[in-house]
């Protein structure tokens, strides 16, 4: 079995991370009427092949909760990651 580089498999841990799923989650049933108000919907990352999703609704703004969720699902995978290689 060929030994890889470490250029190999930096290239194959950042292919990994881009495997990454991020969407806003927008229940079927949306309340309504008079007092509905603002909603905000939580943006979440997800990487199915990990079993790591993260969820994050903290903020008003869609695009603060999309940057926070990132870098948790960042850390989180880095965590991962240097825990399989190490």
């Amino acid at each position: 079995m060929k030994k890889r580089t470490p250029e190999e498999i930096k290239a194959d841990i950042e292919a990994l991370r881009d495997e990454k799923v991020i969407f806003v989650d927008v229940p079927e049933n949306k309340p309504g009427g008079q007092s509905c108000g603002i909603i905000t919907y939580p943006t979440v990352v997800e990487h199915e092949e990990l079993g790591l999703r993260i969820s994050v609704g903290y903020y008003r703004s869609n695009h603060r909760n999309r940057t926070l969720a990132i870098e948790l699902f960042d850390l989180a995978f880095d965590g991962i990651v240097n825990q399989r290689t190490i």
